[in-house]
């Protein structure tokens, strides 16, 4: 998708797309382009959805984020790197 936010996450920030790589695997980090979410988008309001989930292959973990999330969070404060990364990510928001 070529917007500001994933220029940042696949390529145009190198701290941003460390994180990416090391924290979704990768059919998780193929992009999307901004035709295929506007075309979800415009056939979710259409049949008025209560949720749209584009890509579809991120359903599974939008459903399941009550337990994915504390799991995850457990994962990452074990992670040496991960947890490297994610500081230099907060260090980078104070600064700003």
């Amino acid at each position: 998708m070529k917007t500001p936010i994933a220029d940042v996450a696949f390529g145009g920030d190198e701290l941003a797309t460390q994180l990416v790589k090391q924290v979704f695997p990768a059919p998780l980090r193929k992009q999307v382009t901004t035709e295929r979410v506007a075309e979800a988008a415009l056939r979710g309001i259409e049949r008025r959805a209560a949720r749209i989930q584009v890509p579809r292959r991120w359903a599974p973990i939008s459903a399941l984020r009550g337990i994915i999330n504390p799991l995850s969070d457990a994962a990452f404060e074990r992670d040496e790197k991960l947890s490297g990364l994610l500081r230099q990510v907060e260090e980078r928001a104070e600064r700003t």
